[in-house]
């Protein structure tokens, strides 16, 4: 519909175009000479081609450089002309990157080069090219490949009963982590949603500080197991419990 749309554009020749660049050859790249035959008589798309051209001889070039551990090994590369992004900001060459186990699961890294990004914030023409790993996504495909596990077995969470206790409960967290204890720190305002947010983590005990606790310098303890608390235990033997706890598991 966008190319439908551009000054002398139409269905016809949208789709003419589209299934260009949806041909592909026997190794999986897109057909760069069936393109080219189909674009080259415009020389503002020539150039384009050839730089694509380029940058892919390049690229695949590395390959030789070191054949025991190539920087671009054979079949890790493929040039696909089908993958579009930000049109509003992209002007030149784009890249995605995916897990070789997980080929259906999308990008885990993209980016490209954006000549005038820049200049919308500056009087500054600055081009550059650049990337970014979607981290969500990258931990959601090695969660799935059983890489890591989202549960935290080690972890310990700290559910805050109070506003008030908020900076007590950051002065616990930063106690234990100095000790080298995975913790983390409840920020909704109900207690419930915070012991549901440390049972989908895994952890195997909370902490839990109020008002009371923040006054007596005390904690509350629970095991997500069994559901046994234990209250007003002191600040001062934190960590050797909360170590004796997990060396336990």
């Amino acid at each position: 519909d966008l190319l439908a749309a551009l000054a002398g554009g139409s269905v016809a020749g949208a789709d003419a175009l589209l299934g260009v660049l949806l041909s592909k050859i026997p190794t999986g790249d897109s057909d760069i000479q069936e393109i080219e035959q189909f674009l080259g008589r415009e020389p503002a798309a020539q150039a384009e081609i050839d730089r694509m051209k380029a940058v892919m001889h390049t690229v695949r070039g590395l390959a030789m450089v070191n054949a025991d551990d190539p920087k671009v090994a054979p079949g890790r590369l493929a040039l696909d002309l089908t993958i579009a992004r930000g049109l509003g900001y992209y002007t030149g060459i784009v890249f995605e990157t995916t897990l070789d186990e997980l080929p259906g699961f999308g990008s885990v890294s993209s980016g490209g080069r954006y000549n005038d990004l820049a200049s919308r914030f500056s009087s500054r023409e600055l081009p550059g090219v650049g990337g970014s790993v979607g981290l969500d996504r990258l931990l959601g495909g090695l969660e799935e490949l059983g890489r890591i596990q989202a549960a935290r077995k080690d972890m310990i969470f700290i559910a805050v009963a109070t506003d008030d206790a908020m900076a007590y409960a950051f002065q616990l967290a930063e106690t234990l982590r100095h000790e080298g204890i995975v913790t983390d720190v409840g920020l909704t305002a109900k207690l419930g949603g915070q012991f549901k947010h440390a049972d989908r983590l895994g952890c195997p005990f909370v902490l839990t500080v109020g008002s009371e606790e923040r006054v007596k310098r005390t904690y509350a303890l629970k095991s997500m197991k069994t559901g046994t608390e234990e209250r007003d235990l002191p600040l001062a033997e934190v960590v050797g419990k909360v170590q004796a706890l997990l060396g336990a598991l």
